[in-house]
């Protein structure tokens, strides 16, 4: 057991220096285009010292109108009627202040969060896709970290 606690501890300390990296959802299109909205997270995942985290992608469909059509290259687009696709990133963190950006499809915003306040930070309209491709990749980049030392929690 103490071998197990070990390497979990050396894999932490592996990924605790990572700052960037890139997260590709796969996307469901059928799913996206009879329900016009979903919602797709990463497994829990470590960096800058912090665990767990979580990248969520959530993709709705702008307006009203049809789900649009998946084409012969794999992408859902718009049915002519000029739909859209608002394309959010959220990023879950324990509580601690963290500074960061998130991009999706050459498109980046930056956040000063303070997960105390809420679980989750991000934008639902990071960007706005014409069409949806059926693998859409999030990138993470922690710019800095304000961490409750441990045992400085208030109790639940």
């Amino acid at each position: 057991q103490l071998g197990e606690k070990c390497q979990q501890e050396l894999d932490f300390a592996h990924c605790a220096w990572a700052r960037n990296l890139t997260w590709t959802a796969d996307i469901d299109l059928e799913s996206l285009k009879h329900a016009g909205t979903l919602d797709i997270c990463s497994p829990d995942f470590t960096a800058a010292g912090l665990r767990p985290l979580r990248l969520q992608l959530r993709l709705s469909r702008q307006g009203s109108g049809g789900g649009g059509a998946i084409a012969s290259n794999g992408h859902l687009e718009s049915d002519g009627k000029a739909q859209k696709w608002e394309c959010g990133a959220f990023l879950t963190a324990p509580a601690g202040r963290v500074s960061f950006r998130l991009s999706i499809a050459g498109r980046t915003q930056g956040f000063a969060a303070e997960f105390g306040e809420a679980g989750e930070w991000g934008s639902q309209k990071l960007v706005i896709l014409e069409r949806v491709p059926s693998k859409l990749s999030v990138t993470l980049e922690i710019l800095d970290v304000t961490a409750p030392v441990a045992g400085s929690m208030p109790p639940a």
